[in-house]
């Protein structure tokens, strides 16, 4: 499936062929035939460097559209539809979110050829970090207050907001292992439905490795963590995923975008997750103290 001409981000910070093929005039073509914001003309302007789906903007007679595509096997319609019904919440307690589009039926994602897509209005704000490598430390420590002000913001909105656990465990975040009692056990009770996690847990001796490195970390926090309110969460609160622009001297937080991960977890979770993916460099954890940012943090 993959595709040599496309290329996107690899775990190296480098650069690696896309897994996913890049967005073609075709699907395009498909899909203005359902959005009517694609209707006319439409021409592909860019195509994301993220690897963990495609991505494009889009521009018809009519502006700018974003377009994003799932494999069928890691989102379908209705399980893409939680996460925009979330969206739709935070739009209507104020956070800034992304227009998620809907097509000539209502629906806000669709299914065609084994692929998933939805269409998001383009958000408002300059992209700062659009072409710098994915999971790469924010250096700015005003930028670093704003992105807290917003999530703050985020989790206050998303307090009101009461649905279940996200259908699907394929690219969701979840905190269900870090509250368990017992790590290990519930890992282990969940691996029937992860054939693909099951594959790889059997090349190494994990339950061992957990016990070493996670457990001595782990005890006693379960049961601090009962006391957490469960909330509806970003879970993926980097730099990369807001848009930004100019107030007076300062640089706000314009667009909060990619709720891809998002689940019911905790304010203390998605704090905890903001901070490591904002001021750990885990990609670099071998360069020791540099790879961490206290002041960000």
């Amino acid at each position: 499936m993959s595709n040599s001409t496309h290329r996107v981000q690899g775990l190296n910070n480098d650069e690696v062929a896309a897994d996913w093929p890049a967005i073609t005039d075709r699907e395009i073509t498909w899909l203005s035939e359902r959005f009517a914001p694609l209707a006319g003309a439409c021409r592909l302007l860019w195509h994301s460097p993220r690897p963990m789906s495609a991505a494009a903007i889009v521009e018809s007679d009519t502006g700018r559209v974003f377009v994003k595509r799932h494999h069928g096997s890691v989102r379908t319609a209705a399980g893409l539809g939680e996460e925009h019904r979330f969206i739709r919440h935070l739009a209507d307690h104020g956070v800034p979110v992304v227009e998620v589009l809907r097509d000539r039926d209502g629906a806000t994602a669709v299914e065609h050829e084994g692929w998933t897509y939805e269409l998001h209005g383009v958000g408002h704000g300059q992209d700062l970090y659009r072409d710098a490598p994915s999971w790469t430390l924010l250096t700015d420590t005003a930028q670093a207050h704003e992105a807290g002000r917003m999530l703050a913001r985020l989790h206050l909105a998303s307090a009101s907001y009461h649905a279940p656990q996200r259908s699907t465990h394929l690219l969701v975040a979840r905190d269900d292992l870090i509250r368990a009692a017992d790590p290990i056990a519930a890992l282990q009770a969940g691996l029937d439905d992860r054939p693909g996690l099951v594959a790889y847990l059997a090349r190494q001796d994990w339950q061992a490795d957990l016990q070493r490195a996670v457990l001595p970390w782990h005890d006693g926090l379960a049961e601090r963590l009962q006391a957490e309110p469960r909330l509806w969460a970003h879970n993926d609160w980097h730099v990369s995923n807001l848009l930004w622009r100019l107030d007076g001297r300062s640089t706000v937080v314009d667009t909060v975008l990619d709720l891809g991960l998002a689940s019911p977890t905790s304010a203390l979770f998605d704090l905890a997750t903001a901070i490591e993916r904002n001021a750990i460099a885990w990609l670099a954890l071998e360069s020791g103290e540099a790879a961490v940012r206290v002041d960000i943090a």
